[in-house]
């Protein structure tokens, strides 16, 4: 039984590789899990022989075809005036074929027409084929076959076929065709097997055995990361082994988890300081998470602009949340006076930073605080709206433009006296002189 399992497992390595190599992979084996297209008796001898084809389609997405060719007895030849029944419509569609165990002979012609045609498999290793120069299938093509077939020899007669061997072994020994394997070459050794010849599947030689690294310091798990055992590492094959070279089957170690611990409050954002949102921060690795234990990178919102004010040509804009002044001044925002503001020929709306409006002259009003005499000069008072006022004197009255005789005497009467008066101490003066003079003689 167990040299049936390394037969049946070599046999499909084999074949994998064929079929991959030739671009046929599946080919049969996918044919066999389907019902046929189409099928046909092509018994060479009725009675005789029980020789079917069987057309499958090998591909769900594209037109291609592949003919299996089962049953017990030889299969009929064909020929370019009598052709196979797959040939009209599938010419260019049939990529491979396979000929059963029971089948002991091939017929010509069977696939020569056939465009797409790559490969043919024959199991019996004693099938015979018809033989008139290169007529079964196209000269480009594959044959797969036993290593002591009469296939190989006829692919070996048609030089210009390629064949790949299908053997079965068992202990370098073919269960089907009875070659033997005596040489054994190719396949690669490992740390704990052999080669396995590229013919038979047998290993051969001996394993490479395991080249250590040196000693690898474990690590401890996080949060969210794996931990890992010390070990060594074999360079070769990369598995690891403790320190007794006991090999590791598996070195890391599951995260431990985060450790979430209460939830803590949030804070809200004001103008000058970032807020927070509710969250739980992990004690060992200090990562953050929001209330539904999400992992967030940010815990914090932003500080909140500056509302409200308005901004003046003195000061900019005061915060209605905070009281912070905030932004720039407003050269175009002036806060005038109610009251006017003036000087001795104008008066104006002036702003505390400087700036005046709507400058005028004073517009006057008079008022008569002293009348004027014919002696005395009056006085008047001239006021304007914006609180400006100033005085000014008012001529004395003035004679009628008759004349008055008795005024004038009164204006001359004033120069008169004091001339009288200066004569008068003059003279006395003079007098006071002259005695002083005369008691000092």
């Amino acid at each position: 039984m167990k040299h049936v399992k390394i037969s049946f497992a070599v046999m499909t390595v084999l074949c994998s590789f064929i079929f991959i190599l030739f671009g046929i992979g599946g080919v049969i084996s996918s044919a066999a899990e389907t019902e046929p297209t189409e099928q046909w008796d092509i018994s060479k001898n009725a009675g005789v022989d029980n020789v079917v084809a069987k057309l499958y389609k090998i591909n769900r997405y594209e037109e291609l075809y592949c003919v299996v060719i089962d049953g017990d007895g030889e299969m009929k030849d064909f020929s370019p005036l009598s052709p196979p029944p797959w040939l009209e419509l599938y010419a260019d569609a049939i990529v491979s074929a396979s000929v059963g165990a029971g089948v002991t002979y091939v017929g010509g012609y069977a696939f020569f027409d056939c465009r797409a045609f790559d490969s043919l498999t024959v199991y019996n290793p004693s099938a015979r084929f018809y033989i008139v120069e290169d007529t079964i299938l196209p000269s480009y093509s594959t044959i797969c076959g036993h290593e002591n077939s009469v296939a190989k020899d006829y692919t070996e007669f048609l030089y210009r076929k390629r064949f790949v061997r299908i053997c079965e072994f068992t202990d370098s020994e073919c269960n089907v065709c009875g070659f033997k394997c005596t040489s054994h070459s190719g396949g690669e050794a490992n740390c704990e097997e052999a080669a396995k010849c590229k013919v038979c599947g047998i290993g051969y030689g001996s394993p490479l055995g395991h080249k250590y690294s040196d000693w690898v310091e474990g690590i401890l798990p996080g949060c969210e990361s794996d931990g890992m055992f010390s070990h060594y590492e074999c360079l070769r094959c990369q598995k690891c082994f403790d320190e007794e070279y006991n090999e590791w089957q598996w070195i890391y170690i599951s995260p431990i988890g985060h450790n979430y611990g209460q939830l803590i409050s949030g804070t809200d954002a004001d103008c000058a300081n970032a807020g927070s949102i509710d969250h739980y921060k992990c004690a060992r690795c200090e990562a953050y998470f929001d209330s539904s234990k999400n992992k967030i990178e940010l815990i914090f919102t932003e500080a909140l602009d500056h509302t409200g004010g308005v901004a003046t040509c003195l000061e900019p804009c005061i915060c209605d949340r905070c009281g912070e002044k905030y932004g720039n001044k407003n050269t175009e925002n002036h806060d005038f006076s109610l009251f006017p503001t003036h000087d001795s020929e104008n008066h104006w709306y002036e702003c505390p930073c400087g700036e005046r409006k709507d400058i005028v002259s004073h517009s006057y009003e008079s008022e008569i605080v002293k009348e004027p005499s014919k002696s005395e000069e009056g006085i008047k008072r001239l006021f304007c709206d914006c609180g400006y006022e100033k005085t000014e004197y008012v001529d004395m009255l003035q004679s009628s433009a008759q004349g008055d005789d008795s005024s004038k005497p009164e204006k001359l009467a004033i120069p008169v006296i004091i001339a009288v008066v200066i004569a008068s101490v003059v003279a006395v003066l003079a007098f006071a002189a002259v005695i002083i003079v005369k008691k000092r003689h």
